[in-house]
């Protein structure tokens, strides 16, 4: 995770600057892994999951940086434009095509404008990436997200896609949009 986490502090750094300013919403937190790297780097972070026993085994160090929330991805609960930068690792492929679609549109409401939206998944072209994916019973399920199949996602939702990359170590693609609207 902490490449991963490098490789978006890298991205965050390359197209908005330093990231130390910015207000970050993580969809699908889990266990908070994300959150012990990026807590130093990054002014506020609200973190939000589903699954209320996972959040609820986070380090209460981590607590006292990061606010934790258990509610749905799909009903956000913050105003417009309250994030600078909201991130998803590994989240969208548990999801439908139409819930995927809400997701983003979502974000890009609570989103500042000129704020970066960055989604990290799987690379469904891995062979060891399917087959960790099946193997895996909280991937039961789901289904793998190619990355023509998220870029036409960041187009549906008018976010202009400024960065793509592969990050090899970990099996995974990284996409970084910018929300130009409002």
């Amino acid at each position: 995770m902490q490449k991963q986490v490098s490789a978006a502090l890298s991205m965050i750094n390359r197209h908005i600057g330093s990231p130390f300013k910015a207000n970050c919403l993580d969809l699908g937190c889990a266990n908070g892994i994300a959150e012990n790297f990026l807590k130093d780097h990054l002014q506020m972070t609200v973190a939000i999951d589903i699954d209320h026993l996972t959040l609820s085994r986070i380090e209460n160090s981590l607590k006292d940086t990061v606010n934790f929330l258990c509610t749905d991805s799909l009903n956000l609960p913050f105003k417009n434009n309250s994030f600078d930068l909201s991130i998803a690792f590994s989240l969208l492929h548990h999801l439908s095509l139409k819930q995927q679609q809400l997701v983003l549109e979502n974000l890009k409401t609570i989103t500042k404008k000129n704020g970066l939206i960055i989604m990290l998944e799987y690379n469904p072209l891995n062979p060891i990436t399917q087959a960790v994916v099946r193997n895996n019973p909280a991937d039961k399920g789901s289904k793998l997200i190619f990355p023509q199949e998220m870029k036409k996602l960041y187009r549906q939702a008018s976010l202009k896609i400024i960065d793509f990359k592969y990050l090899l170590l970990t099996c995974k693609y990284m996409i970084v949009g910018i929300n130009e609207t409002r």
